[in-house]
């Protein structure tokens, strides 16, 4: 019995940070540590109480598993690792003090809640390979002001997905030749009232 209630606490810190290749160390992310097993699996460790900043999530990652990062509200930006391709349900939900998200070219999907309650959350940038964003993913991110996509398809995203999002501030821009892909879009047509193509493209 000891051992079966020792397994179930351990299950409820794992981060579910999934690894190419084993790992056994610890490493600090920004003012975060993670600590890495031979399974690949992680555990966040701990964080600063009092230092506010930036976590770039390390090589060889592929999933931030579920609520990896939830509640902690010293993270101020994200920035995803190349390889990264998946974040979990809930994995940043409550990050009060989060301000943007920087996903790279192999995120593919952000499932539901992941976001949840990032009421600080301004920006999000995605790659060309973002296929799905859930529902209830951005829920209660009534800060966001911009959605950068560089697909030269719509991915998938359901009505939820944006809920509570200020639809008359936050602008989706995407890349040229797309614009009116996207307002076509059941979803997206609807979701987002302002949609735009700049000619000429910033991307972080």
């Amino acid at each position: 019995m000891f051992y079966l209630l020792m397994a179930a606490l351990l299950i409820g810190v794992i981060a579910s940070l999934k690894l190419r290749g084993t790992s056994h160390s610890t490493e600090t992310v920004g003012c975060y540590k993670i600590m890495s097993f031979k399974d690949g699996k992680t555990i966040f460790e701990s964080c600063s109480k009092s230092k506010k900043g930036k976590v770039f999530i390390p090589s060889k990652i592929t999933t931030i598993g579920f609520g990896a990062f939830s509640g902690c509200n010293m993270i101020e930006e994200v920035e995803l690792n190349i390889e990264c391709e998946v974040i979990g349900r809930n994995a940043f939900e409550h990050c009060v003090s989060l301000k943007s998200v920087i996903g790279k070219s192999s995120l593919e999907a952000i499932r539901e809640t992941a976001f949840k309650g990032c009421k600080m959350l301004e920006k999000i940038y995605l790659g060309e390979k973002i296929k799905t964003i859930e529902a209830y993913a951005f829920l209660d991110c009534n800060n966001l002001k911009e959605i950068h996509l560089r697909t030269t398809f719509v991915p998938e995203v359901y009505e939820s997905s944006f809920s509570d999002v200020d639809k008359k501030q936050c602008v989706l821009y995407v890349m040229p030749g797309t614009k009116e892909m996207f307002e076509k879009s059941p979803i997206w047509g609807l979701s987002l009232i302002h949609i735009s193509e700049p000619t000429r493209r910033s991307y972080i």
